[in-house]
């Protein structure tokens, strides 16, 4: 992981982390999903408040999961997007 830059972060130059969150797109899913075994994936739409609300307990549990070395990983992907 390259942590330069912030709170993002690239991996395997196509995967952007958005602090302990992937964020998939439509070219980059199903790979990623085939490549790990435990991926939860929440799909969002940036104008939901509902996606708005629930995005910082997200971002916790998928901290919480890498500080406790689980191999389980949280990703979004942009619904209305991709």
């Amino acid at each position: 992981w390259d942590g330069a830059g912030g709170g993002v972060r690239t991996w395997d130059g196509q995967i952007v982390w958005d602090d302990d969150v992937v964020v998939l797109n439509g070219r980059n899913m199903n790979s990623f999903v085939r490549k790990h075994s435990h991926v939860l994936v929440q799909v969002y739409a940036r104008w939901c408040g509902h996606c708005k609300k629930f995005d910082p307990i997200y971002r916790k549990a998928a901290s919480h999961l890498r500080l406790e070395g689980s191999t389980a990983i949280l990703a979004k992907v942009d619904g209305p997007a991709n």
